[in-house]
Order: structure tokens, then C-alpha cells, then sequence
């Protein structure tokens, strides 16, 4: 029962993570100053050695910690797409979200976001049910207090609550849920639980039942429709810094545990696995038609966005859905260049869109007029972010989607109806995007114009760089799906 040094190795990353924590609250007990600057700085530095420590790490295949967690090349490449985006997420806090932050809530603010990330970590690094449930709520938790962090904003206290009450019902019904794949066959280990299913041969009515409820709790996490309601007000209620975080790194990880359950459970039985690709493909074509059109009407540019996510996550789980029948290996490729590509997109987007808050107030769609002419380093990476959303080249949205189409495409059959409705979406998502893009580059603001300061546009278009190298040399990132892909399926018996 004593962990040994190989269960350590698999957390060394959520050990520095934990260590800046403590760091975090212990300071201004030991100096009695509460400086935002110093949570920010012990938080930076706490993601870029756990980023680091994510390349010298040692693995050696297999389950720890008496199989609860998983350590392999899968869970590396998860970590590091994470720690990355952190590293933007903490450096648009210092960029903008700074100045409207008192210094006092800061350690509270980087505590909840570590203690967050540890959770989503987790989350791409369990296959057991009790664990599934375990990092979840590690990971809502604080995510539920940093939606509403902004006190004295009516708005984000209103989202905080939404976001909270659709948490504990998804919760709920995921753990109950878990209790009827427990109460049929006496674990909640999913390997084990496919083996028992491809032993008996086929699958009971309450086992169906129970992992269409788990499936409920992780659309919550992922914004899947029906459970997508909470996402446009929580995205525009908080902070962007909040608001980017809630939109990647929530999604990402609930896309990734799928996809682990996925992929153990595809070879058990055929029946119960066709059943859940339809059922998964159905709700991928829902979701991205609704968060398109969704976005057609909004005037809110982080609404926008979020509406935008929304109709990602549809993108996603089609490829999600092509993992459940036989190309494995191919569709895990697939999804972990989308989830990369997925991060320069959001973070570029999310980054542009604080700067026009911070400088006009509000994220409105006029306050976007003329914003080539103020600020055309930010202008620029937002154009080049929302571009490659809608999937056209030279950037790396277009490969993330053109691959996710050729994937349903050459699975044959009723698979052509998803393709085509990831190609009509994206023509549906020019409408919204090229409003934006009009109002910055073909408008004349209507305010004043502002001086631009010396860092305005270093994030978005640190990102646009990162979008071009990937449409460019996509063979790395590839390379390195490709073995993360082969690791999710050929993970060693306990």
C-alpha cells in the first residue's frame, strides 16, 4: 500500500505544482504583503518547471499508485499541451488582468487556478471511475469560485451560480452513474469493467444506463450539447485570462478522459460501442450547429468566442466519436494535434480580446472598430487566430479540421453526414468571425485613439507565430500525436 518511487515520478509535475501552492499562501504569512506580482511570479515559475520536468521525465509504461493513475507517453504529451497554455494564461494576467485585480485577492486567485490545473492534469492520467470523479471535482471546485472572482461584478457573481448549479446536477448524475456500472460489475476500474463486458458477451441494460450517465458528466466538462448553457455567460462573466482557461483547459481535459475510456472499452464489445459512437457522432453534430449559429447573434465578442468553443467542442467529439468502432490509432492522432492547435487558437483569440476590454471597457463588437489601427500586433494575431478557426490555410486550423473531416470521411457510411456538417459549420462560422475581422480592419474606430504600450499583442501573436509552424511543419506535433496515440491503446495488463 506504501507508494513507491515509480507511483512519485508519474506526479512529479503536480508535486512542483503543489509546492507553489503552499509557496503562494505561506508567503505573505512570512512577510505580511499579499503582492500580486510575487503570487504571479511563484505561480509562472512553479508551471515552467513542471512544463520542464515534463521532458526529462522518466516512463515506464504501465499503472501506479495500485492502478489508479496511469503513467505513460499519452499522459506526458497532456501535460505538456497543458503546462504550455499555462504558461500564456499566467502571462495574460500579468500583461492585463494585473491592473484590474487587488493586489490582496491574488494568492487566492493563483491558488484556485494551480489547484485547478493539478486536477485536469489528473484527469488525463486516470482510467478508475472513483479517480475520474475524484480529479473532476479537484478541478471544478476552485473553477466555480474563479468564474465568479470578480466581486463586484453583478454579472460574474450571476455566472459563478450557474456555473455551480450545473455542476452538482452533471456531478450527480455521473455518480450515479458510476454506482450502477459498480452495482453490475463490482468495480469501477474501466479495463476491468471492459473485460467483464467482451467475457459475458454482452451488455446489461443498467451498464448502458450507467455509462450514458458517466458520458453526462463529462459533456459538462467538455460543453457538449445539452449541457453547453452555462459556457457563453460563465466565458463573459469572468476575467479573459479565467475565461481562456475555462474554455481549453476544461474542455481538453474532459476530452481526454473520454478518450482513455474510449479507447479501453472499444475492443469489448461491438454492439455497445457502435451504440455509443452514434450516440457520441449525434451529439457532435448538435453541438457544433447550435454554438455556430449561436454566435451568429451575439454582439459580445467573448460571447462570441464562447459560442465558437462550443461549436469546437462539436468539432472534437467527432473525432471522439470515430475512436469508440475500430481507427483507434488514427482518430487519437487526430485529436491530439486538434487539442495543440486548439490552444495557440483560443489563447490568441482570448489574449486580443482582454487587450479591447482593458482599453475601451467593455468587449463589445464596436469597440473592435479600427483596432488595426491602434494596436495592429493584436489586431493581427486575432485576425490570424479566428482565421484559422474557421479552418482556412496558411494556419493550423486548417489541418486540425481538414484531418477530423478525412477521418469521418474514410470511415464510409452515415460517418459523410459528420464530415459534411463540419464543412457546412465552417462555412456558417465566416459569418461571425468575418464580422469581427470587418470591424477591426475596415471600420473606423469611433473612440479615441490610444497609445499603444510596449507589450500590447505579445501574446496573440506569439500564438499567431505558433499557428503558421503548424500548418507549416505539422510532421513534429504529428510524430509526437502518433506515439501518444498508440500508448492510449497498448497499455500493459495490471
Amino acid at each position: 500500500l506504501i507508494p513507491t518511487g515509480r507511483d512519485w515520478v508519474a506526479l512529479q509535475s503536480e508535486i512542483v505544482l503543489t509546492v507553489a501552492v503552499i509557496g503562494i499562501l505561506v508567503w505573505p504569512v512570512i512577510t505580511g504583503r499579499r503582492s500580486g506580482r510575487v503570487s504571479g511570479l511563484i505561480a509562472g515559475t512553479g508551471v515552467v518547471v513542471a512544463y520542464g520536468l515534463t521532458w526529462i521525465r522518466s516512463i515506464d509504461p504501465g499503472y501506479v499508485f495500485r492502478g489508479l493513475l496511469v503513467n505513460d507517453p499519452a499522459a506526458v504529451f497532456w501535460e505538456q499541451i497543458l503546462m504550455l497554455f499555462m504558461v500564456g494564461v499566467v502571462g495574460l494576467w500579468f500583461l492585463v488582468t494585473r491592473r484590474h485585480v487587488k493586489p490582496g485577492d491574488s494568492p487566492e486567485f493563483f491558488t484556485l487556478l494551480l489547484i485547478s490545473t493539478i486536477g485536469m492534469m489528473l484527469m488525463g492520467q486516470t482510467t478508475h471511475l472513483l479517480m475520474a470523479v475524484l480529479v473532476m471535482e479537484i478541478a471544478s471546485m476552485p473553477s466555480y469560485i474563479l468564474a465568479g472572482f470578480r466581486k463586484d461584478r453583478r454579472v460574474s457573481a450571476e455566472a459563478s451560480l450557474k456555473f455551480v448549479l450545473f455542476g452538482a446536477v452533471c456531478s450527480a448524475v455521473m455518480i450515479y452513474g458510476m454506482s450502477l456500472l459498480y452495482g453490475v460489475y463490482q468495480s469501477l476500474d474501466i479495463s476491468v469493467i471492459a473485460q467483464m463486458i467482451q467475457t459475458r458477451g454482452e451488455v446489461e441494460l443498467a451498464g448502458i444506463f450507467g455509462f450514458l450517465a458517466v458520458f453526462v458528466g463529462l459533456l459538462f466538462k467538455i460543453s457538449g450539447f445539452p449541457f453547453h448553457f452555462w459556457t457563453p455567460d460563465v466565458l463573459e462573466g469572468t476575467t479573459a485570462d479565467v475565461a481562456v482557461f475555462l474554455s481549453v483547459a476544461s474542455k481538453s481535459a474532459g476530452i481526454i478522459l473520454l478518450a482513455r475510456f474510449a479507447t479501453l472499452l472499444g475492443p469489448c464489445n461491438e454492439v455497445l460501442m457502435s451504440g455509443m459512437a452514434i450516440t457520441v457522432g449525434i451529439v457532435s453534430v448538435v453541438t457544433m450547429v447550435i454554438g455556430n449559429l449561436g454566435a451568429l447573434q451575439q454582439t459580445s465578442v467573448k460571447r462570441l468566442l464562447a459560442y465558437s468553443s462550443i461549436a469546437h467542442a462539436g468539432y472534437i467529439l467527432s473525432a471522439v466519436a470515430v475512436v469508440m468502432p475500430t481507427a483507434i490509432d488514427q482518430a487519437m492522432t487526430v485529436l491530439g494535434i486538434y487539442l495543440a492547435i486548439y490552444l495557440f487558437m483560443q489563447l490568441g483569440a482570448f489574449a486580443a480580446v482582454a487587450e479591447v476590454e482593458d482599453r475601451h471597457g467593455n468587449d463589445h463588437l464596436t469597440s473592435f472598430q479600427g483596432w488595426s489601427m491602434q494596436s495592429p500586433f493584436s489586431a493581427a494575431g486575432l485576425a490570424v487566430a479566428m482565421i484559422s478557426m474557421i479552418g482556412l490555410p496558411p494556419f493550423g486550423g486548417f489541418w486540425a479540421k481538414m484531418l477530423v473531416m478525412v477521418l469521418c470521411a474514410h470511415q464510409g457510411g452515415w460517418w459523410w453526414v459528420i464530415t459534411a456538417s463540419i464543412a457546412v459549420n465552417s462555412v456558417i462560422s465566416v459569418g461571425f468571425y468575418g464580422r469581427v475581422l470587418r470591424a477591426m480592419y475596415l471600420q473606423k474606430s469611433t473612440g479615441p485613439v490610444f497609445g499603444i504600450p510596449k507589450t500590447t499583442g505579445l501574446i496573440p501573436i506569439l500564438c499567431a507565430i505558433g499557428l503558421v509552424i503548424s500548418f507549416v511543419a505539422l510532421s513534429p506535433l504529428q510524430q509526437t500525436a502518433q506515439r501518444m496515440s498508440q500508448q492510449f491503446r497498448t497499455l500493459p495488463s495490471r
